[in-house]
């Protein structure tokens, strides 16, 4: 027991109840305090204004809406607030965007809008698809022939962004991309029909629940439906598998591939040239399908892309 004794050998010195620990935490919850102060004592004076002349209040509201970047103002104190930033640069950065216009703001910061092509219905933007693929748009030919199309299909990617916001907290899936990347060769959609259900996140099917990723594009039609070839290529696969159901992928070249499931019927075999439209196979319900539609596929150098960024669907 002799190496657990105390060791006395030294006085232990008092310690003085003042540290610089302590010191900077004073010193911290003073400057909260004053913020807080000023914060109240601008709340108190915003509430007696709103109580004592509310009219000429809401008129003031009113320009200061119009004209103040009231908003930047606001987020640029709260960075003080927090601690984020200097609460004196924060609170002189909020000043001096309090009084600066809007007007200044936006020609400052935002580039001027060329197009309003942007603005087109998600319903628009997807019938014009295939157009924009295709260099149908803007046939002034050029320059402005590409930047119609560059900016139709900016559109169409945003869209189909905006539909996707709801799973915002999901990543891409690996193999996946969300771009519209360019395919260099004529193409037609596989089948006439509805789609039933897009690309992309989704509550699944199965039950109504499961958040779960779409790899393709189910468009519905009636069963014996003719499934004809997206382009021109080469069958590089026909089988059969729990969730496609029969099942027909095609190459097309320049890395693009397409593939054809839930299939009551397969009209190719593997290794066989096609022609663009030629039939590969029927609509079914086979595999995971609740009911009679394609399940259609398209990659683009090893990538699963958006089939309905390139069709125009009825």
């Amino acid at each position: 027991m002799e190496r657990y004794k105390s060791y006395r050998g030294r006085r232990r010195r008092t310690r003085s109840s003042t540290t610089p620990y302590t010191r900077r935490t004073d010193e911290i919850a003073r400057k909260q305090a004053i913020k807080l102060a000023i914060c109240f004592v601008l709340l108190i004076a915003a509430v007696l204004l709103k109580l004592v002349f509310p009219e000429v209040l809401h008129t003031i509201g009113e320009k200061i809406t119009a004209t103040v970047n009231y908003k930047e103002a606001l987020a640029t104190l709260g960075e003080g607030i927090s601690g984020e930033r200097k609460f004196t640069e924060a609170l002189a950065e909020a000043f001096t965007n309090a009084f600066t216009t809007k007007d200044a703001a936006e020609d400052d910061d935002v580039a001027p809008v060329e197009n309003e092509e942007n603005a087109v219905p998600a319903m628009a933007q997807s019938n014009n698809v295939a157009k924009a693929a295709s260099g149908e748009q803007n046939s002034g030919g050029g320059e402005g022939e590409e930047a119609g199309k560059t900016e139709l299909m900016n559109a169409i990617v945003a869209a189909f962004l905006e539909g996707q916001e709801a799973y915002s907290d999901y990543a891409i899936p690996a193999g996946v991309t969300y771009d519209m990347p360019t395919i260099p060769f004529d193409y037609q959609k596989p089948v006439e029909g509805t789609v039933s259900s897009s690309f992309g996140y989704r509550i699944s099917p199965e039950d109504d629940e499961t958040v779960r990723f779409h790899y393709g594009t189910d468009i519905a039609a009636e069963e014996g439906t003719l499934v004809r070839s997206f382009s021109e290529g080469k069958v590089i696969a026909v089988g059969e598998s729990p969730t496609l159901g029969k099942f027909v992928v095609v190459s097309h070249g320049a890395a693009v591939e397409s593939l054809y499931g839930h299939l009551s019927a397969v009209y190719a075999s593997e290794g066989q040239p096609v022609t663009k439209g030629q039939r590969i196979g029927a609509m079914g319900s086979t595999g995971n399908a609740t009911d009679s539609c394609l399940h259609f596929e398209l990659k683009v150098s090893g990538l699963s892309v958006n089939p309905e960024y390139y069709l125009d669907w009825s």
